[in-house]
């Protein structure tokens, strides 16, 4: 990739990212809520992985080495 292409790239990945901000920023003020709900939707996921590994980490270590 030459000079030229990575800056380019650099540029659009930089406005994207500013473009996500900015809507964040924008639903975060207006929809408060609807933010939170967000929050709260991630929040559930990452409890309901970390139980999931949890069992499964548990699962192994009952279980004699089948491998």
């Amino acid at each position: 990739m030459d000079s030229n292409n990575a800056t380019r790239t650099a540029k659009a990945v930089l406005k994207s990212g500013l473009q996500v901000d900015r809507i964040t920023r924008i639903i975060i003020e207006q929809w408060p809520e609807t933010w939170q709900a967000s929050l709260n939707r991630q929040r559930q996921q990452l409890d309901n992985q970390r139980s999931l590994l949890l069992t499964a980490c548990s699962k192994l270590h009952e279980e004699p080495n089948t491998l």
